[in-house]
């Protein structure tokens, strides 16, 4: 996976898009894929439509080992380091 995919996700957030849904016995499955880095979102309904689970199945390589679940402060980090890659440092002409 381009590590500035994973980047852009740690940043700002996955973007899912519908896969597949089916029901099941008590309610709905429901399966979204993010359109950037190919993880999977896997969704439990019960049948009122309350979310029972959700859980994700991370896209090889972008789990980084012994890093954990990220802090507000480390998302601040990453959001600086992929706007630098992005942002043109010029003054605006006058």
């Amino acid at each position: 996976m381009d590590e500035n995919v994973g980047t852009e996700c740690r940043s700002w957030a996955h973007l899912w898009r519908p896969l597949r849904a089916w029901k099941i016995r008590g309610g709905f499955e429901e399966h979204r894929e993010c359109a950037q880095c190919e993880s999977v979102c896997i969704r439990l309904l019960d049948t009122r439509g309350y979310q029972v689970s959700r859980r994700i199945v991370y896209a090889d390589g972008y789990l980084r080992r012994g890093m954990g679940r990220l802090s507000e402060d480390d998302r601040a980090e990453l959001r600086l380091a992929d706007i630098r890659q992005r942002a043109k440092w010029e003054q605006p002409s006058t």
